[in-house]
């Protein structure tokens, strides 16, 4: 379904941005000492990052948390069946989020920070549970606030879409049509559907700058994201005129980075704690 499940478009990011790595690799090249002796995940969903994250050894244990009672039910019973020890699931609201003081030496989150509106409540919360130096590592949708995309956004985004042969654009997520453009969704359809995608993704760097020092790495996908939406499964990795298609559009999406020609959506957050702020205005 989305652009970073295709295997050629994966490893050219990875290549391109984060040095041939995953972000979790990525992150694991930034610790001082491996596995440190407790981190927390933000969002954990199903829990298979916090699985993986046990099993590169990069955390002796793992707390990790996520809004969804059924997510954490799917993640608790995975660790059971996969016999990993180390692991605490629980069910936590981030922007109502209480932790112990100065508990983890290392904090990640996978694409679940566009989902929190109180973001000055979680990273409160978060700084207050790290332990001096150490590092919070995001990856995340960064981009306008509930996909509010720039005209001058979605005109490239069309372009590089239109450009696509029809056979290309089956869209299994709008049965099977030929997906001919990105429209802005208006706002109203976002709180109809899910009121926390991107609530306030925009804001997600400013916001984390007032307790950490933020380390800002772009992972392209600014253009690729929305054009390849639905439609990725109909390139077939061993074909070579399809991953030529896909390395135009990649090229394209770079040069979106390279040149900043539109705000970027994308990004790894490298967030290492300041050594002094009051946070004493969050509950």
């Amino acid at each position: 379904m989305f652009a970073l499940d295709h295997p050629r478009v994966r490893n050219r990011i990875y290549a391109r941005y984060l040095g041939g790595l995953d972000p979790m690799s990525y992150a694991l090249r930034l610790l001082t000492t491996s596995p440190v002796a407790k981190a927390l995940e933000i969002g954990c969903g199903g829990g298979d990052l916090a699985l993986a994250v046990r099993s590169m050894r990069i955390s002796s244990h793992v707390d990790a948390f996520d809004v969804a009672s059924g997510a954490i039910e799917l993640a608790r019973a995975k660790a059971r069946d996969a016999q990993v020890d180390g692991l605490n699931f629980f069910v936590a609201d981030a922007g109502t989020l209480q932790l112990e003081a100065e508990a983890y030496d290392f904090v990640y989150a996978s694409h679940s920070l566009h989902h929190v509106e109180d973001l000055e409540n979680m990273f409160a919360s978060v700084y207050r549970a790290m332990k001096p130096g150490t590092i919070f590592f995001a990856n995340d949708y960064i981009g306008p606030s509930r996909m509010q995309y720039s005209d001058a956004h979605l005109e490239l985004v069309n372009q590089l879409l239109a450009g696509l042969p029809e056979l290309k654009r089956v869209n299994k997520l709008a049965n099977n049509a030929i997906k001919a453009r990105v429209d802005r969704l208006p706002v109203e359809t976002y709180l109809e559907i899910d009121p926390s995608e991107g609530v306030r993704a925009a804001e997600i760097v400013e916001v984390m700058r007032r307790y950490f020092d933020v380390e800002v790495i772009p992972t392209g996908m600014t253009l690729l994201y929305e054009v390849l939406l639905g439609i990725v499964h109909n390139f077939d990795p061993e074909n070579e005129f399809d991953n030529a298609l896909l390395d135009l559009m990649l090229v394209a999406d770079e040069m979106c980075s390279t040149y900043q020609t539109v705000e970027p959506c994308f990004a790894c957050l490298v967030g290492r704690r300041k050594a002094e702020v009051d946070t004493a205005g969050f509950s």
